[in-house]
């Protein structure tokens, strides 16, 4: 072998190595670029869910509080006729009350309970928005991490207590109409609401009421 050969040969071998190396290194670096793509993707994908649960939980904040202060307004709108506690000859005129504060879309169809007591599907519809009511009252709690939580879901509660006092008075009042229609010796309401326990009904109605108007003042104030 000629020492042209050798060199020719350590040439060979040195460009051989050279070119190994650059591949190992073009590897190396090309595994570093693919990382860093990967924890920038990983980065932008959390910002992105994270902004998209930040919208989403504002979407249900703001529909809470459109569907509380609709009951809100329609609370203040009517305090006069939710005031029971001096009203002691006859019975209670709830029908108007429960009316007028129910007096929104998505309780419409519900609160025709007050007139229809005995319909099977109104009925539903009542015991819906009741339901509809208690989890807008959980949600607010969970949705507003501050006192305001607190204050709509007290609000909601006494809300949805009142509304069920109110029409179980409104069924005993009409039992017992329908009961005396039915008697050959009619007998006064007074003689009527002792056989009946009204007062008791009476009772949870306006204690009801009255916390429900407490509780709109807390809020609203």
């Amino acid at each position: 072998i000629t020492q042209i050969e050798i060199t020719n040969r350590a040439v060979i071998i040195i460009l051989h190595f050279a070119k190994s190396k650059k591949m190992e290194i073009a590897q190396i670096i090309l595994s570093i670029i693919t990382a860093i793509t990967a924890i920038v993707a990983i980065f932008m994908t959390r910002t992105e869910i994270k902004a998209q649960n930040n919208q989403c939980l504002f979407e249900k904040r703001l529909a809470n509080y459109i569907a509380c202060r609709k009951l809100l307004n329609l609370t203040s709108e009517n305090l006069e006729l939710l005031k029971f506690e001096n009203s002691k000859d006859g019975p209670l005129e709830v029908t108007t009350a429960f009316s007028m504060i129910t007096n929104c879309g998505f309780l419409e169809k519900g609160s025709q309970i007050i007139y229809n007591t005995n319909d099977y599907e109104i009925k539903k519809s009542f015991l819906k928005n009741i339901e509809s009511i208690e989890t807008m009252a959980e949600k607010s709690k969970l949705l507003f991490s501050d006192e305001t939580g607190e204050k709509m879901k007290a609000y909601l509660i006494s809300f949805k207590d009142a509304l069920m006092a109110m029409y179980k008075y409104e069924v005993l009042l009409q039992l017992m109409l329908k009961n005396n229609k039915s008697t050959a010796f009619r007998k006064s309401f007074d003689e009527l609401a002792q056989n009946y326990d009204e007062h008791k009904v009476r009772g949870e109605v306006i204690k009801s009421t009255n916390s429900l108007l407490e509780q709109c003042r807390m809020v609203t104030n």
